[in-house]
């Protein structure tokens, strides 16, 4: 896959999605994150939203109540992860910056078309890691940690 490049920048050499994401990673002010923002949104919408329509369509199951998620919405969600996550961001080419964001927008395709089944395991299982005490048995009233009621 050739790498994808985008507008030009101020001194006129175009910029690459690694490198507008190292831009989104450390914004000079709040002004410099939306516009990285913005030049990344215009660099991957279209490959990316169709990677999230296509990944949609192959889902059975839609998110709550069946219905699957708008590919739009879920790619505003993957933007929201990348201005909150883009520090973590290691690579270098553009590839490995398409490869970060593909498997972002993977996860958010995942979690919007969980069955109900499998959001509830999750969160029973999330619950789990941070010591609550779950199982068929458990009340909310019988356990401190869920009822507010604490201990001095």
């Amino acid at each position: 896959m050739a790498p994808r490049r985008t507008q030009a920048s101020d001194d006129g050499q175009p910029q690459s999605v690694a490198g507008i994401l190292r831009r989104v990673a450390r914004p000079a002010s709040a002004g410099d994150l939306n516009d990285a923002l913005v030049e990344l949104l215009s660099a991957v919408e279209p490959w990316l939203c169709a990677a999230i329509s296509r990944q949609l369509a192959q889902s059975r199951v839609g998110g709550p109540d069946g219905v699957l998620a708008d590919a739009d919405q879920l790619l505003n969600d993957v933007l929201w992860e990348v201005a909150q996550s883009a520090h973590a961001f290691r690579g270098q080419s553009d590839a490995e910056a398409e490869a970060w964001l593909r498997k972002m927008a993977h996860r958010k395709v995942l979690d919007a078309t969980k069955t109900p089944w499998r959001r509830l395991r999750l969160l029973v299982e999330r619950l789990r890691d941070f010591g609550y005490r779950v199982n068929a048995n458990t009340r909310a009233e019988d356990d401190d940690r869920l009822s507010g009621d604490e201990e001095d």
